[in-house]
């Protein structure tokens, strides 16, 4: 991941140490996206995530249960260099909004 903005208090309290992860995004066969990621640890360490998100019924637009994303789209992407991506979580009452670039 090369950048990314959100809403989320939880981003926003910890962004003065919050290291950037990173991302890969792959199409699949079935047409869902596959997303492989890793975040640095306060130990030095890395933790490693992979997770999918499921094709809608709408191109270009996908959902992840695993991570609360509701509503994700891909914005523009060629999916060898990057891929722009739009999505919502929702925590209770609370709806956030993230804008992520991610690169290959």
């Amino acid at each position: 991941m090369v950048g990314a903005v959100s809403d989320d208090q939880g981003s926003l309290d910890s962004e003065g140490s919050m290291k950037m992860p990173v991302v890969s995004v792959t199409p699949l066969a079935n047409g869902d996206l596959g997303l492989r990621l890793g975040y640095p640890t306060p130990d030095g360490g890395c933790q490693e995530m992979d997770a999918t998100f499921t094709k809608d019924a709408v191109d270009g637009q996908f959902s992840s249960a695993a991570v609360a994303q509701t509503n994700i789209r891909v914005a523009f992407a060629n999916y060898k260099r990057f891929a722009v991506l739009c999505s919502e979580t929702q925590r209770g009452d609370v709806r956030n909004v993230w804008l992520q670039l991610c690169s290959g």
